[in-house]
């Protein structure tokens, strides 16, 4: 309380009682809420057991801060938020952990990046609600990671603030300092991997682009029929069924009406006589993508294409099209076709390992509007990630089967029975 005159004006007020029994306050100015304690009051310090403990929850059985705050009256979720920061801030480079665990590899890496949201601080980029308070906004960071093709291990994996040269250059400078043997990169379309890759070794490295990124740069850039390619194939995919009747979604009215096979299949006539060219040159890079003979494909299935090429390339409106398509092809041929090249490495044509983690990445992250700050965003994304080396694999099926009740570190040659991965990823036992 303060006085003013003869009126006093409040400056706090109460903000009810916690499960422990501790009085809390709410800042009328700042809309903080805090504790006051008492003179003498010493405030309660956690085991380092019981610190793991809030960790291994957050980060393995994906807990809240909320949930933990529910459950344990012991913590509350600012304290248990402030642990796992704790460990975040401590955490090792991945690089000098798989230094220390010298996994073996094949060589061949799957690479992919994933944008992940910190907020900012800076000046001009703030932004302010109507109400008056300060709403910082958000701007993208890339996790950059890499899986080996074989073992499924990840040797280096890091946050960036951009995919950009210079981000490409420190990612596989350290991913040489790990010891690991570079000889095949699985990349998207960005061209900055590959020369970070070959800066870093100071060797040529063998590069294979992913099929479905160049695929759907073309559809998406070029030809702009990303719609049509889907919607096409979910009308292939109805008439594979074996029924009379087949309830289809109608783009035209935006709802489900059912439809004989025959109406289908003209609707689909429709749509090739419409989009002619592009389903065309789409189709044909459907056939360069399936050869299985190297020299066939540059003797044969090229020369056919290029012909393709210059034959709408005469028509005026297609010309521009054309000539982009053209040299964007004849620009990443070789690191389009390394796995008929070098077939006895048997080099896979997609990087689907990086983006399958991706996606495990978006299931996690889907309930995090973004990261206090960079540091602590960074060491929670190195700490899922060691926490996925080291957890078996169990619903694997098909060819995959195999890898059920195995780490990827395990598969690597590593034994990790004895070893705890939230000690093994500290700097120093401070934290505990």
């Amino acid at each position: 309380m303060q006085k003013r005159g003869h009126r006093k004006t409040k400056k706090v007020t109460k903000s009810g009682i916690r499960y422990i029994k501790v009085q809390r306050y709410k800042c009328i100015k700042c809309n903080l809420s805090f504790t006051a304690h008492k003179k003498g009051h010493k405030q309660t310090s956690f085991s380092p057991s019981y610190k793991e403990e809030i960790a291994k929850r957050h980060i393995e059985d994906r807990t809240g801060y909320r949930d933990i705050d529910r459950r344990d009256e012991n913590i509350s979720r600012n304290t248990a938020c402030q642990i796992v920061n704790k460990f975040a801030l401590n955490v090792k480079p991945a690089w000098l952990m798989t230094k220390k665990l010298k996994p073996k590899s094949s060589g061949k890496l799957c690479t992919d990046g994933k944008f992940v949201y910190i907020k900012c601080e800076k000046e001009g980029v703030e932004r302010f609600t109507k109400k008056g308070k300060r709403n910082p906004a958000y701007y993208q960071c890339c996790y950059y990671h890499g899986i080996d093709y074989e073992t499924r291990d990840m040797p280096h994996y890091d946050l960036y603030e951009s995919e950009s040269q210079q981000a490409m250059d420190q990612y596989y400078e350290d991913l040489r300092r790990s010891g690991y043997d570079l000889q095949v990169l699985i990349r998207d379309g960005r061209d900055e991997a590959q020369v970070g890759a070959e800066n870093a070794y100071g060797k040529p490295i063998i590069g294979q682009l992913c099929h479905k990124h160049f695929m759907d740069t073309i559809c998406e850039e070029y030809l702009k029929i990303q719609g049509v390619i889907k919607y096409r194939q979910y009308l292939l995919d109805r008439l594979r069924s074996n029924k009379k009747d087949h309830t289809v979604w109608d783009s035209v009215i935006n709802r489900k009406v059912i439809k004989t096979s025959k109406q289908i299949k003209a609707q689909l006539r429709n749509i090739r006589q419409r989009y002619y060219f592009e389903l065309e040159i789409y189709d044909f890079l459907r056939r360069l993508f399936a050869a299985g003979d190297y020299d066939k494909l540059v003797t044969v299935i090229v020369p056919k294409f290029y012909k393709c090429l210059n034959r709408y390339g005469k028509v005026r409106c297609y010309s521009k099209i054309t000539d982009r398509i053209e040299k964007k092809f004849f620009k990443e041929f070789d690191y389009l076709f390394s796995y008929l090249k070098y077939p006895k490495l048997e080099i896979p044509r997609y990087n689907n390992l990086s983006e399958n983690y991706n996606q495990q990445l978006d299931l996690r992250l889907k309930s995090i509007r973004g990261f206090e700050s960079f540091e602590t965003g960074r060491g929670e994304l190195i700490l899922l990630t060691t926490r996925r080396r080291f957890m078996k694999y169990t619903d694997c099926s098909g060819p995959y089967k195999h890898l059920n009740g195995y780490a990827p570190l395990e598969l690597s040659g590593v034994d990790v029975s004895s070893i705890d991965w939230l000690k093994f990823s500290q700097k120093t036992t401070r934290v505990l």
